[in-house]
């Protein structure tokens, strides 16, 4: 398998650094800028009314609504944890609005390398091609010497569970330190972080309850009326992970209603159904 890793030196030059010298904040802050023009103009043809107001020139002063990571970003700058930060495409152009400079974000909706956009991708994806005896998405996890993530758990316009979440929940090497309905926060288990393990570590079962309230809240969105019965599965699966499987007859059953021919949902049915025998 051919190590996606060479080129060390280019690379290096990818997820981090190039948002490190002074020279590039200028175009970081146009950028930025320019991208809150643009939804602000949206705003005023009502295409996401209620979504984000913004005084362009005062950025403790935006006011944005669900979608963005508001306590995730108050978390952090009360906490001020140490070390690099991994981050969804979409949620970068807010976090380095907000946390610049003492966090670097991983990428952003610019998506100024082609090659971090993959990795990214790969990540969020959770993909497991071996690279080194260890995953794909954790080798590129390690290559960065990341140790916070922040992401959320469902995916916006499918409805369905990040692959990320349940891989991370499976390693031990992960803690789950934040989770308000809207973000999570992940703290890498190392010396760096003990301190901040040790006051808000979070039972990772917790984060089941947290995909169940983020799918419930996404699913009345615009953009998830077609998706719904995602929505809906992603919610049952939560609860069978936490081992409460009437809930999760219920929302399947739901599910079943809208989309009948729905092989994902039927499988789900008939093994609830078989347990319950």
């Amino acid at each position: 398998y051919p190590s996606p890793l060479k080129g060390e030196g280019a690379i290096k030059e990818t997820a981090f650094s190039q948002f490190g010298n002074q020279s590039s904040l200028t175009q970081i802050v146009l950028s930025s800028l320019l991208s809150l023009l643009i939804i602000f103009t949206l705003i005023k043809g009502n295409l996401f009314s209620g979504f984000i107001t913004t005084n362009l020139f005062h950025r403790d002063e935006i006011v944005v609504g669900s979608k963005y990571p508001q306590g995730a970003v108050k978390f952090l700058k009360e906490t001020k944890m140490p070390g690099n930060m991994f981050n969804p495409l979409d949620w970068g152009g807010y976090l380095m609005w907000y946390l610049y400079p003492d966090y670097k974000v991983f990428i952003d909706g610019r998506g100024l390398r082609e090659d971090v956009v993959v990795q990214a991708s790969k990540i969020m994806a959770a993909v497991k091609n071996d690279i080194g005896g260890i995953p794909e998405w954790k080798a590129y996890i390690d290559h960065y010497n990341v140790s916070i993530i922040v992401t959320y758990s469902v995916e916006h316009f499918t409805g369905r569970l990040i692959p990320l979440i349940s891989a991370i929940f499976n390693d031990p090497q992960w803690n789950l330190i934040f989770a308000d309905n809207i973000s999570i926060i992940f703290a890498k288990d190392i010396p760096e972080n003990r301190e901040i393990l040790q006051r808000f570590s979070i039972p990772k079962e917790q984060i089941w309850h947290e995909v169940i309230s983020e799918a419930q809240l996404k699913s009345q969105g615009f953009f998830a009326k077609n998706v719904r019965v995602n929505f809906l599965i992603t919610i049952g699966d939560a609860f069978l992970s936490l081992r409460d499987y009437q809930r999760a007859m219920d929302i399947y059953a739901r599910a079943w209603q809208m989309a009948p021919e729905n092989q994902m949902v039927r499988s789900r049915l008939q093994f609830l159904n078989s347990i319950f025998r």
